[in-house]
């Protein structure tokens, strides 16, 4: 755990705002996140799997949630049945598709032969972050990511109809630290460059000549 001194001391809860990671005692989160912690971690307690124990919590924009632990899964069955995998994935069958916008998911994850509060100093008004190297957690990894940004259309930056910007969705990313607190910071910052396939509907012009339509999926 790398903790340095800051000049100016602030309350815990201030310091994450000057940071892409937030720091949050459970208490200060506002209720609908610190719920989505909670059944996070009472999910995680679920958990069998013998590599790594995970619960996750998706909430969308309408109230909508679904918890989820990780699987157990068999040597040799590779990454499925990951617990943010697992959330998404029943979020989205429940939900009506008007309302298939993730506002936050909530993670609590540890080693089998590790605790989940394994810390007994919490991070406080001393302690500067600026990564998550920084900080007791167990991060998502980057094929949850990848799922999460096609999940909320990170990956369709452009209209398939117009080929003007659309505005992505950034939802609210909760993870579980090992001294009790919550580290909040959203998907872009974790996922900053996503990737961008080209869109499947095809536009009227590229029915014609596609070799003259716009480029509308570059990162111009």
């Amino acid at each position: 755990m790398s903790v340095e001194k800051i000049e100016k001391l602030k309350p815990a809860k201030e310091v994450i705002k000057e940071t892409k990671y937030q720091i949050f005692n459970m208490e200060d989160l506002p209720d609908d996140e610190r719920l989505a912690m909670q059944d996070a971690i009472a999910a995680y307690k679920q958990s069998t799997n013998t590599e790594f124990l995970a619960g996750a919590c998706a909430v969308a924009y309408n109230g909508e949630k679904i918890v989820k632990h990780n699987h157990s899964n068999e040597p040799g069955k590779g990454q499925e049945g990951h617990a943010e995998m697992l959330a998404l994935d029943g979020l989205y069958a429940t939900v009506n598709p008007a309302d298939r916008k993730l506002k936050m998911l909530a993670l609590a994850a540890s080693y089998p032969d590790e605790e989940l509060l394994r810390e007994g100093k919490k991070y406080d008004e001393n302690t500067r972050v600026e990564n998550l190297h920084d900080i007791d957690v167990h991060p998502l990894c980057g094929r949850c990511l990848k799922m999460i940004s096609d999940y909320t259309g990170n990956n369709a930056p452009y209209s398939a109809e117009t080929g003007k910007r659309s505005a992505p969705w950034d939802p609210v990313i909760l993870m579980y630290t090992g001294t009790g607190q919550v580290v909040r910071t959203t998907l872009s910052v974790l996922y900053p460059m996503p990737h961008v396939p080209h869109q499947i509907k095809i536009r009227p012009w590229e029915k014609k000549d596609r070799d003259q339509a716009p480029d509308t999926y570059s990162a111009k």
